[in-house]
């Protein structure tokens, strides 16, 4: 059985992580026999020139796996993932066990 809206409204949780251009984990691996579902990303500029963003999944073996590559993202541009709006319901990445992104 499904959750609520308003279940997965109350489990959402927003978190703010400053990349740089090496690989930086967004968060811990997901705990085995759990997901996480992902709803929306959005990216800023670093204010001082053009950045390429890339989103990859590492597997439980150690691989990393393309999800979105290359984002050009301007010194002043904000991106938004999925683009002008995020459904609760329709998450635009799923993370099982022992994976992170």
């Amino acid at each position: 059985m499904g959750h609520s809206k308003q279940e997965i409204r109350d489990r959402l949780v927003t978190l703010s992580v400053w990349c740089t251009d090496a690989r930086t984990p967004l968060f811990a691996a997901v705990p085995e026999a759990s997901f996480r579902y992902i709803v929306g990303i959005w990216i800023c500029g670093n204010a001082g020139s053009t950045s390429y963003v890339r989103f990859e999944k590492l597997k439980e073996d150690a691989e990393y796996e393309e999800i979105y590559c290359p984002i050009p993202v301007a010194p002043a541009d904000f991106r938004q993932i999925p683009k002008g709006s995020y459904h609760i319901e329709d998450p635009i990445i799923s993370l099982e066990g022992g994976t992170r992104l």
